[in-house]
């Protein structure tokens, strides 16, 4: 499997380190970024087939930079993964709404991460193959 960037902005560091080691096990490359400016600026520039954002103690601002991903329209097929602490219902229609393609709240099951990544990715891959259309 070729080397695929992705993107996971912002966490506690044991959970980061943790799915750091998940990511690099199937063969990607996750990339950090700190806080919620640093993250957009690298996306800009890695464009990365996936944005994983922890959503912290301000969620507010993680779903904001959800929402400016989908209306990039260079960027807005970039499948992305909210990772919470918050399981209601509200937390995950917030996260939905704002363009989600999967919300886990943490602690996550990494297994279960992983399937949902390949099948994220493998979704987005045959989508450009396609050029979007059914």
């Amino acid at each position: 499997m070729a080397e695929t960037i992705l993107l996971i902005v912002e966490g506690p560091q044991e959970p980061v380190e943790s799915l750091r080691r998940t990511l690099l096990a199937d063969g990607h490359r996750p990339v950090f970024a700190a806080g919620w400016a640093e993250g957009w600026k690298r996306f800009e520039r890695l464009r990365p087939a996936m944005l994983i954002l922890r959503l912290g103690a301000v969620p507010k601002r993680g779903l904001a930079v959800c929402s400016k991903v989908r209306a990039h329209p260079a960027l807005s097929a970039t499948p992305v993964v909210l990772l919470a602490d918050d399981d209601g219902l509200a937390g995950k229609e917030h996260g939905f709404a704002a363009g989600a393609d999967l919300y886990l709240t943490c602690p996550f099951d990494e297994n279960r991460l992983r399937l949902w990544v390949k099948a994220l990715l493998r979704r987005a891959r045959s989508d450009e193959k396609e050029g979007g259309v059914l």
